[in-house]
């Protein structure tokens, strides 16, 4: 732990080859600590290392492959690769996992795009909005998406509206007793 912590310490003040260190360190004693092999990663990113930063990912995602932030992570970093079907496949699987980032759903919904599937793109484009009202890039997206796609998602219709006929006599009423 305290391998970790120092890494820590060091990536928290942008420090990236220190805190890369730190955190071989502390996987080598403790393979299995998912954390460490995540912020390895990260700092691989900043490093622009992106192999060595794919190996951390999934390092962590083997040990434990619902861990949020590492799904995020490789998923971007395969996004920005330009591996885009192993970027969707991680995308979709931090969405699964609840993601709360909204430049994930940016990415979902610029790969939706990509797919020409409007419907998914501009769901994506919303909740990137909705998590950060102020994405200027997914408001755009969103308003290209809904350009390219006819208005986007369509609401269900109403059914129409069924008149009933009204009762206009000319029977008579039935006494109960008559049952």
């Amino acid at each position: 732990m305290e391998y970790f912590n120092t890494g820590l310490s060091y990536y928290n003040n942008g420090q990236y080859v220190p805190a890369a260190e730190q955190f071989e360190f502390a996987v080598s004693l403790m393979p299995g600590m998912v954390d460490a092999h995540y912020y390895r990663g990260m700092c691989y990113m900043q490093l622009n290392q992106i192999l060595r930063a794919e190996e951390a990912f999934k390092m962590a995602l083997r040990y434990n492959p619902n861990h949020l932030l590492t799904r995020e992570a490789l998923g971007l970093l395969y996004f920005n690769s330009g591996n885009y079907l192993a970027a969707k496949a991680e995308l979709e699987a931090a969405r699964a996992l609840n993601s709360v980032s909204p430049v994930v759903y940016y990415c979902l919904g610029r790969l939706y795009m990509q797919e020409r599937n409007c419907k998914e793109a501009i769901l994506a484009f919303d909740k990137a909005l909705r998590l950060n009202p102020g994405y200027a890039e997914a408001s755009a997206e969103l308003a290209r998406a809904k350009a390219m796609c006819g208005g986007g998602v369509k609401k269900p219709s109403q059914p129409p509206v069924r008149e009933e006929k009204s009762f206009k006599g000319g029977a008579k009423a039935l006494d109960p007793s008559e049952f």
